[in-house]
């Protein structure tokens, strides 16, 4: 509170008292202000003006105690009473600030009124009376509104995963949000991780990279968030993506990859990164990460686990060749010399599910559960065949999945088109068709 402001106030308080022509003699009770000091009587020379006031004269205000109010919601109706234990009445103003907007203050000291905009406001309330001065103190409250949440379009779309995007307006109060994402057909969102979002009326942007989704699937995605104003989520307008179609992914790449020389049957393999991270390990090369195309014998590893390779393989003396995409595992490549022959990937590395009893040298267990494990995701035009422990599935174009999982099976699904699956356990083939799945099973004791 500024010099200039308490002499204002002094001489409309000094002023107020002489309006009151009081008798010789009398002296003026000085209320005890909510916070304040006892009563104290005040000598009749310290009615008139006086710059400044005789030291013997008592101060006309007092402050209180800074006071933060209960929150206000925007369009919710509000009122707060303010107290004073002065006698007579007290009468209320607002000094210094400004009250939110939609509210008010009357003189009986009731904030009342619909608040209209979410924000902070600190103003000042003064309790005066006629006599002696009275109180001041400094009030903040905030007005809170629901989150407002703004979704973008999905970018850097590629065969499995993509970035999401929005903005969090938090309506000054502090707010949790996410992302939430799901099949077009699919069962419950899934959802990234929960970012907390401080109090505040400007925008936050949000982002999110999600993972693991299937290649030529429409997906659904949505902002999500919750604030101190009630448990259940406040959700975005749903967007929608389509992951890319592998195919087509692999006849772009193999148009890329006409500088290469052209692959040898039983000899070579072009290969070429599609997205994510992929490297290779071959004869006697150290790991390196494959960041162009590039032409590989057959005694190279691939781990795709975390990106997606377009390999292209010879048909033979005609000279034609075949590209397929390959994801979401690690893998040998191999094929036989001569025409037609099937590239064929066999899926490599631990199952990652092993648990061994007993401390070092302990007998190996194997977790009977179906997930983990080690897979491959496959995609293309062309004679190729995928290959786990159990079973191997041959394929003429197609979406498919083989996956060595820790219950000892392996399992085939097909996304699209038709797998001819060879169960090594039982000797025979079977034919699944887009939607179905096939396992090829084995006793635990039995597994290699």
């Amino acid at each position: 509170m500024t010099e200039a402001i308490q002499k204002l106030r002094r001489r409309a308080l000094l002023v107020a008292v002489l309006a009151m022509a009081l008798p010789a003699g009398a002296a003026a009770d000085f209320p005890t202000p909510v916070g304040g000091p006892p009563s104290v009587e005040v000598p009749r020379d310290c009615w008139a003006w006086h710059d400044p006031l005789p030291q013997h004269c008592p101060e006309a205000w007092t402050a209180l105690e800074d006071l933060e109010l209960p929150a206000a919601p925007v369009g919710v109706h509000y009122a707060y009473r303010f107290g004073s234990g002065a006698a007579p009445a007290s009468i209320f103003s607002v000094g210094d600030g400004e009250l939110p907007d939609g509210l008010s203050l009357d003189a009986d000291g009731l904030l009342d009124g619909v608040p209209t905009s979410a924000g902070r406001s600190s103003f000042v309330v003064l309790a005066s009376d006629h006599w002696t001065g009275g109180t001041e103190q400094l009030v903040t409250l905030d007005v809170v509104a629901p989150p407002a949440l703004t979704l973008a379009p999905a970018e850097n779309v590629d065969l499995t995963g993509a970035l999401l995007r929005g903005w969090v307006t938090p309506g000054n109060i502090a707010t949790d949000a996410w992302f939430e994402y799901w099949p077009a057909a699919g069962p419950q969102p899934l959802r990234t991780a929960v970012e907390a979002v401080a109090r505040g009326v400007d925008p936050v942007e949000l982002t999110a990279e999600i993972a693991g989704l299937s290649p030529a699937t429409e997906y659904s995605f949505r902002l999500a968030a919750t604030s101190g104003l009630g448990p259940d989520p406040l959700y975005s307008q749903i967007g929608t993506l389509r992951t890319a179609d592998p195919v087509a992914v692999a006849v772009k790449t193999a148009i890329v990859s006409e500088g290469l020389p052209p692959p040898v049957a039983g000899k070579t393999f072009n290969i070429e990164p599609v997205d994510g991270t992929v490297t290779t390990k071959c004869s006697d090369e150290p790991l390196r990460k494959l960041e162009k195309p590039r032409q590989v014998t057959l005694d190279c590893q691939i781990d795709a686990e975390r990106g997606t390779v377009s390999i292209t393989a010879s048909k033979g003396s005609s000279g034609e060749t075949q590209t397929a995409a390959f994801w979401g595992g690690l893998f040998d490549i191999d094929q036989e010399a001569g025409d037609n022959r099937e590239a064929v990937m066999t899926l490599a590395g631990q199952r990652r599910c092993e648990k061994r009893a007993g401390g070092m040298g302990g007998t190996r267990k194997l977790s009977r559960s179906g997930n983990g494990g080690r897979r491959l995701w496959g995609s293309g035009s062309g004679n190729y065949k995928t290959s786990g422990s159990h079973g191997a599935a041959t394929v003429r174009g197609t979406i498919w999945l083989v996956a060595d999982r820790c219950d000892g099976s392996t399992l085939f699904k097909v996304r699209r088109g038709t797998v001819v699956v060879r169960d090594f356990i039982k000797k025979s083939s079977v034919v699944i068709e887009a939607g179905e799945s096939y396992i090829a099973r084995v006793a635990i004791d039995r597994l290699p």
